[in-house]
């Protein structure tokens, strides 16, 4: 056989030099990309704790001061959790918000998942932008945690939707909801805080589970078109459904009268596979130390139908 002809070898060689020039600058892009990102989530989360720290300064000053009238009596300019925050003119803003929205009024609370290992801002514009671009609005493939631009921003619907890429290459983002499919995870982190511009919320994990977004992947579960509930009939067999795609059994329930939170990603078993968690707004007397305990794997979880002929 005729070997190579050497302007045919030097093709080859100019064309997998190419190649590889091409996939390091498009590594060397990225690792920029995901550099800068780092630095943008760095800086936000300064903003955000260094109002917290001004306005805890300004309650601290304001509690040492007697209201007019009433000698050695304190007051408290910030609410307690899931108080109403409100004067007579309407609701005031929390102080820790103060300076992100001035920069960008697309802000709309603040979320805090494992205790800090997704610490990041909540906007609200179109269900698009914000897969593409960062809290400043520049194009980032990152993104930016984003709520639905369906639900209301005071969380008050049945059931709110947070969205957010699974970044693997950095495990950054919604990437750290990927750790909600262990138990142990979930037992050490059962509490998710999410915040709006004027009130702080606890929620509890309660669910995680898997879903295709394909028709031809097997029947549908349309989980992001459940926001709004007419019946409590009809909330209850939503959750039900939920209940029987969980990955987990965390040892929560939901009921029709509580507040739902759920977080939607990319997962990566099949195409346009989704990663679902969900919480629900802790009730009145509940306490964080209440959960966590005896969290377990879910034996027979319903899967769809692409993943049983994946996996079996």
């Amino acid at each position: 056989m005729k070997g190579i002809s050497k302007p045919v070898r030097i093709g080859l060689i100019i064309f997998f030099l190419m190649v590889a020039l091409f996939s390091s600058l498009h590594l060397v892009k990225w690792a920029i990309e995901s550099y800068n990102s780092s630095q943008t989530q760095k800086e936000l989360q300064q903003l955000y704790h260094q109002g917290s720290l001004t306005g805890a300064g300004k309650e601290e000053q304001s509690a040492q001061e007697p209201v007019p009238g009433e000698s050695g009596s304190q007051q408290n300019n910030l609410p307690a959790a899931g108080e109403e925050n409100a004067t007579s003119t309407g609701p005031v803003m929390l102080p820790e918000y103060k300076a992100l929205y001035e920069v960008n009024s697309d802000i709309v609370g603040w979320l805090n998942i494992g205790n800090g290992l997704l610490s990041t801002p909540i906007m609200q514009r179109d269900n698009e932008y914000y897969l593409t671009h960062n809290f400043y609005g520049e194009e980032d493939n990152h993104g930016q945690v984003f709520l639905d631009e369906r639900n209301s921003p005071d969380l008050s619907d049945d059931n709110t939707i947070l969205y957010g890429h699974n970044i693997t290459s950095d495990k950054s983002m919604f990437n750290v909801l990927t750790n909600y499919r262990d138990p142990q995870f979930v037992a050490d982190n059962p509490i998710i805080q999410v915040n709006t511009l004027y009130q702080k919320y606890e929620y509890v994990v309660s669910a995680v589970y898997i879903v295709s977004t394909r028709p031809e992947h097997g029947e549908l579960f349309d989980y992001i078109n459940y926001l709004k509930f007419s019946t409590k009939a009809a909330k209850e067999a939503y959750i039900a459904q939920i209940d029987r795609r969980s990955l987990i059994d965390t040892g929560v329930t939901m009921n029709a009268d509580d507040k739902i939170l759920t977080f939607s990603t990319c997962t990566y078993e099949f195409a346009d596979a989704r990663l679902v968690v969900v919480a629900r707004r802790l009730r009145d007397g509940e306490k964080a130390e209440d959960f966590g305990h005896n969290v377990t794997i879910r034996e027979n979880p319903l899967m769809p139908e692409v993943w049983t002929k994946l996996f079996g």
